[in-house]
């Protein structure tokens, strides 16, 4: 009698098992059949802010979602009509600009240039940006050249470092080109430091975490929880207006963030110290140079007033010529080639892209960085 209960038993879980089974694969064909996507979130932390975190996994917008890199440039995703005029896409290896193989073709000069918003173009259509103008200037001086624009928004150099592990060394340049204005880097870590970020996500890329990564992103019905879960959030941060600790935190020391005493008087933690900042250009010299590649630092401009408000800037930008000095690493300084040009001297704006933008370059700007670029990789490559 135990033994036929246990079987009822068994037979009617065994039922249950296949008739939820049944539903969830019935729901999974329905909601592929509607189109029906909303991807899961990928960690609680904040991996760049809580609005870009949402269309990193939604996988609709200029960005998508890499370990170590953090974010990365989708492919084929278009960038603003205001900037360009037309359709242009990030090509399908995940970079703006013409799409290069990846081996070599003999006799010309390759070069990858790491940076952030200014590198990639921000506002400009890549014609007009300086890595297209620098293959341009190159040209001109009857040297051929291709230059692969690795810039990425919102990029510090700690995830300079990771892309070009993971992405341009592939390419073999013979120069690398760092290209890093520091303002990403020295502003308020969202949760954990940039260091800390990259650590967390190369130690859970294990082949379990991306089978389950694979999985969590192919199935729709885990889309369906993750939408009722965020619809349920969104509604409780309408109802109580509520943020995340750390971003009041933020919030209220952004007045401070770009005094020298920020960190230690108002207990403020960067994306990237400058100790960090001097500690990943020496790592970064050294995986190019393991590569045989050439490394040279560009220290980025910005308007003069700015190092005034922001003393902190100067630190990064001094780092880069010390180490450049003290390293022999190729160096152009398009911050004091900027400052020395009269008309930013004179507060004319023409070099940068909008008159309350601080950082971006214009195409005029652009023009320029490319000008000096141009002359100081001749050097490098004729010194050799």
């Amino acid at each position: 009698m135990a033994q036929l209960s246990i079987k009822k038993g068994l037979s009617i879980s065994l039922l249950s098992v296949l008739g939820f089974s049944l539903l969830a694969v019935l729901l999974e064909l329905g909601l592929r059949a509607s189109g029906f996507e909303h991807p899961s979130a990928e960690d609680p932390i904040a991996i760049w802010n809580r609005v870009e975190d949402r269309d990193l996994r939604l996988g609709q917008g200029l960005h998508r979602f890499a370990p170590g890199e953090l974010w990365e440039p989708r492919p084929g995703a278009v960038l603003p009509m205001g900037w360009t005029g037309e359709v242009e896409r990030i090509n399908r290896d995940g970079y703006r600009g013409p799409l290069r193989s990846v081996s070599r073709k003999p006799g010309v000069l390759r070069i990858a240039v790491l940076g952030d918003s200014s590198t990639f173009g921000y506002g400009l259509p890549f014609a007009e940006n300086f890595c297209a103008g620098l293959e341009a200037q190159l040209e001109a001086a009857g040297t051929q050249s291709e230059v692969l624009d690795f810039g990425v928004i919102g990029f510090t150099l700690l995830q300079g470092i990771e892309r070009y592990a993971r992405k341009v060394r592939e390419y073999r340049p013979d120069v690398v080109i760092a290209a890093f204005g520091s303002v990403n880097d020295h502003h308020v870590a969202q949760a954990l430091p940039d260091a800390q970020k990259i650590a967390a996500w190369t130690a859970a890329e294990s082949q379990l975490r991306r089978f389950g990564r694979r999985a969590r992103e192919s199935a729709r019905v885990v889309h369906l929880c993750a939408w009722i879960v965020d619809g349920l959030r969104d509604a409780e941060r309408s109802k109580d207006d509520e943020v995340p600790l750390h971003e009041l935190q933020a919030e209220e020391s952004r007045a401070h963030l770009g005094k020298l005493e920020y960190e230690s008087l108002h207990k403020g933690v960067r994306r990237v110290s400058v100790a960090e900042f001097e500690a990943g250009l020496g790592r970064l010299k050294q995986a190019v140079e393991l590569d045989g590649s050439r490394l040279l630092l560009m220290s980025m401009p910005r308007r003069p007033g700015v190092d005034h408000s922001s003393p902190i800037l100067r630190k990064y930008s001094q780092a880069i010529s010390a180490f450049a000095a003290q390293n022999q690493v190729a160096c152009f300084d398009g911050h004091a080639d900027f400052r020395a040009y009269g008309l930013v001297e004179h507060g004319d704006g023409h070099l940068f892209f909008l008159p309350n933008d601080d950082f971006h370059p214009s195409r005029r700007g652009h023009a320029r960085l490319a000008s000096g670029l141009s002359r100081r990789v001749l050097e490098l490559v004729e010194s050799r």
